[in-house]
């Protein structure tokens, strides 16, 4: 790229940084599902795991739940968010407040229709993508409290942050759990500070450009 190139790019990302929401930002937690976390139905023997993503969005106020499982021991006919810190049941940690989201299927599938007709639940092996719209920055409904002060989206995250969600898949040998996993934030830079960071990339080879010193010509002999 010559040098007129480079100006106008880093003039361009310069207006992206400075365009971007300033307090918007994207916050992921991810969890390792095994059968040696669930407490609740007596605990799990089973062999399968899995692995969770959860991405909440502070501007569309958004939770999106990516789950990826293998080894089941049958079909799955749910798998939920649940809140209560590691080690302890959901019905122990608040009975009445704690949030739950389904983030699998259906409420209303059960395990006797995973038995009797296999394509209302997930098979043994496989992977889902759920999307939870919350209402702006506010509640989220019947059932669906947190406990919390507010029960606000600034909540759901302060919940997250204290590693007091978990996820979870059942199936009709483990109805209270097959796996758990406990959910734990990781910060995913926000587009402004990405966009900054590339610009301070290419502004130093812009630089290293402009400035590279001519090669030293060769010294004749006398």
């Amino acid at each position: 790229m010559n040098v007129k190139g480079k100006i106008a790019l880093l003039v361009a990302m310069a207006g992206l940084a400075a365009a971007a929401p300033a307090g918007a930002s994207l916050i992921r937690y991810t969890a390792d599902l095994t059968a040696a976390q669930v407490v609740d139905g007596g605990g799990s023997a089973s062999t399968a795991s899995g692995t969770a993503l959860v991405t909440l969005d502070d501007t569309l106020f958004t939770v999106t739940t990516d789950v990826t499982w293998s080894g089941l021991s049958g079909p799955a006919d749910r798998a939920h968010l649940h809140f209560a810190p590691a080690g302890v049941s959901r019905s122990v940690a608040d009975p009445n407040t704690y949030f739950f989201h389904e983030v699998l299927d259906d409420p209303a599938r059960t395990v006797l229709n995973c038995n009797l007709v296999f394509t209302d639940c997930v098979p043994p092996s496989g992977s889902s993508v759920d999307v939870l719209q919350l209402a702006v920055d506010n509640g989220y409904g019947a059932g669906l409290a947190l406990g919390y002060s507010t029960d606000s989206f600034a909540d759901l995250v302060l919940a997250m942050n204290s590693g007091d969600i978990y996820i979870d898949m059942h199936t009709a040998n483990y109805p209270a759990g097959e796996i758990r996993g406990q959910l734990a934030a990781q910060t995913v830079p926000e587009p402004a500070t990405l966009a900054l960071a590339a610009l301070g990339l290419l502004g130093a080879s812009f630089s290293r450009r402009v400035r590279r010193p001519k090669a030293p010509q060769a010294m004749r002999l006398q």
